[in-house]
């Protein structure tokens, strides 16, 4: 049976806000012509520069009160 050596200079430590945006949802969404899209039916507000654009939305599914576009 081996031991596991690990090497502390080889391991790399990801810090919590790292972590989270990697489990991130994310989703293709069009804005309509009021700069709103809906995801899960919960319609959220965009820029209007995006008005008619497709949008890359990501967002935690267990917590839909934040999308990042």
């Amino acid at each position: 049976m081996h031991a596991f050596n690990c090497d502390p200079r080889r391991v790399i430590f990801t810090t919590p806000e790292e972590c989270r945006d990697a489990f991130l949802w994310e989703e293709i969404r069009k804005v309509n012509k009021t700069g709103c899209f809906k995801i899960n039916r919960i319609e959220y507000e965009a820029c209007i520069k995006y008005i008619g654009k497709k949008i890359d939305a990501r967002y935690d599914p267990y917590n839909l009160g934040q999308v990042e576009v």
